[in-house]
């Protein structure tokens, strides 16, 4: 099925970060995806799917599709259908599609300006 798919391309991972350290719409100081309790750098397979469907959930409406994050990995993941198919899946269960009303916050949106003032 898809999940098999997706777990063939996942296993190949390495953890390079290349998909993460060329993407433009990345601009957090500090990578929750970094964290050594989280991800391991290895190729670990049981935690390749969470590293990379963490990202694509971080990347539902920020990517841009440039495709730069494919260009630069050494796996060959097409992260950009991966990106394309979570932001999907979001539109369809929540309506939120980016850029379409600037009134409208991203449901992944939890920071709120206040706390990050304190």
């Amino acid at each position: 099925g898809r999940f098999g798919y997706w777990m063939e391309y996942f296993d190949r991972c390495v953890k390079c970060y290349g998909c993460r350290n060329i993407c433009p719409m990345c601009f957090c100081k500090e990578c929750a995806l970094e964290e050594t309790d989280l991800i391991q750098t290895a190729v670990l397979p049981t935690e390749n799917p969470i590293f990379h469907l963490t990202r694509a959930v971080h990347m539902a409406g920020r990517c841009i599709d440039c495709g730069l994050c494919e260009e630069a990995c050494p796996a060959d993941i097409p992260l950009r259908a991966l990106y394309k198919k979570v932001a999907d899946i979001l539109a369809s269960e929540t309506g939120y599609r980016p850029g379409f009303n600037p009134d409208q916050k991203s449901p992944l949106n939890i920071i709120e300006t206040s706390s990050t003032a304190e």
